[in-house]
């Protein structure tokens, strides 16, 4: 059996050239043209990409353990995060997850649920009459997984711009796909890095003086090192405030674009909590609001693209034999606009998220968090997070759009505006 037909590139570069034009317009054209299943050589790798939700179930569900998380993949993550969940591969991810998930199960995400409004409403009680709402986002997204995770206060500025500089060096290692051991790390990134270990090891050691009942204090707890516990520590610190806050920007950026939509969820809110905080009051039945998060999540997924997956053996998806060596590219971004699904596709439609819509939706035609062994551990405190701050942000501002140029999605690790995006804040 052959590969699937994809652009054929250039001798040695393959498709770099249009890669490194722009990830986004290139994956969405390999989609279009070639259809569910297509193949490509990119500066020698061969890339097999997978565009419809059965065969995409297949590698991450059905055939998962036939596959690996790419070397590639995992030597951009293990530079900043060392062998952490995103970093690590077989029986090492599977025991780490194993360790980490019962912090984060239902039960104890509910009692964040008080902390996350407190948080958001003192920070909207500290605004102007303008506010940078990316900016706003991330540190109100750090400040919280910082509290609710580890009980402590963290430099939220310091953190955020070292949370910047991996993510541009990230971006920078997957345009031009290489990735340089954490020895070789220089200037702002040697810096930053070294300004998040002494962070997080500052409260390792905390945490061994004073033991609470934080998520350091658990891992401290399960037997890992001091660098396993940095590693786990700073995945869900870095990768659990940043997907949020890009997610929350797209939010407010889309309801300042659609006023409309944005006052009906004013209605809601008022009408359901009666005033009552977000947390106490009708904790299921905002159903407007359940939608637009939906929606945001689909038209701006923050993990655009998934890490790559690599065949452990030869395994067949979709009439075709993978090879070790190839690596598997699956992109939520092109599936999540991918008209066969979503009727209107580039446009922001909540309503379209009816009960019946989902039930006919194929399963892996929606996967904001990922799919199969590797679905994002955090995923349900991520989902009450934005609900619970997007409420209380309703009941306490309004946001309306300032005139600019509307931001564009920007591919870099996760997928962010690529300006900020002011908007004038009203109390009410």
């Amino acid at each position: 059996m052959t590969y699937p037909p994809g652009p054929q590139g250039l001798p040695l570069l393959g498709v770099m050239p249009g890669w490194l034009r722009s990830r986004l317009d290139f994956v969405l054209a390999v989609h279009d043209g070639y259809g569910d299943m297509a193949s490509f050589s990119l500066a020698g790798r061969r890339i097999v990409q997978i565009n419809h939700p059965d065969l995409i179930h297949e590698v991450l569900v059905k055939k998962g353990r036939c596959f690996r998380k790419a070397d590639f993949d995992v030597s951009v993550f293990r530079l900043t995060l060392g062998d952490g969940l995103l970093s690590a591969n077989g029986d090492y991810h599977r025991q780490q997850r194993q360790l980490v998930q019962p912090a984060l199960h239902a039960k104890q995400i509910e009692a964040y649920a008080r902390l996350i409004v407190e948080e958001t409403r003192a920070m909207v009680g500290g605004w102007g009459r303008s506010v940078e709402i990316r900016e706003a986002m991330t540190e109100l997204a750090l400040v919280i997984v910082a509290r609710a995770l580890f009980k402590t206060e963290v430099p939220a500025g310091a953190v955020a711009r070292a949370a910047e500089v991996f993510s541009h060096a990230g971006n920078q290692m997957y345009r031009y796909l290489i990735a340089p051991p954490r020895w070789m790390a220089v200037g702002a990134l040697r810096r930053s890095l070294n300004e998040v270990d002494a962070l997080v090891y500052a409260m390792i050691e905390a945490r061994r003086d004073d033991p609470g009942e934080d998520l350091m204090s658990f891992l401290m707890g399960t037997g890992m090192s001091d660098e396993e516990v940095r590693n786990e520590a700073l995945t869900l610190l870095l990768a659990g405030h940043e997907t949020t806050a890009n997610a929350l920007a797209w939010a407010w950026h889309l309801l300042g674009q659609h006023p409309a939509i944005r006052d009906a969820l004013h209605a809601e809110v008022d009408a359901v909590l009666g005033g009552e905080p977000a947390h106490t009051a009708a904790r299921g039945s905002l159903p407007l609001l359940d939608q637009v998060i939906k929606e945001v999540l689909r038209l701006y997924p923050p993990a655009w693209s998934l890490n790559g997956r690599v065949p452990l053996e030869p395994v067949a998806i979709g009439g075709h034999t993978l090879h070790p060596g190839d690596t598997v590219v699956i992109v939520p971004y092109v599936v999540h606009h991918d008209a066969r699904f979503y009727p209107d596709a580039w446009a922001f439609r909540p309503g379209r998220w009816t009960p019946a819509f989902e039930k006919d939706l194929p399963r892996y035609a929606y996967f904001p968090f990922g799919g199969g062994d590797r679905y994002c551990v955090g995923a349900s405190f991520a989902m009450m997070e934005m609900r619970l701050i997007l409420a209380t942000m309703l009941q306490h501002v309004r946001l309306e759009a300032l005139p600019g140029e509307p931001p564009q999605p920007e591919p870099l690790i996760t997928l962010r505006p690529s300006a900020p995006i002011r908007m004038k804040a009203l109390t009410t």
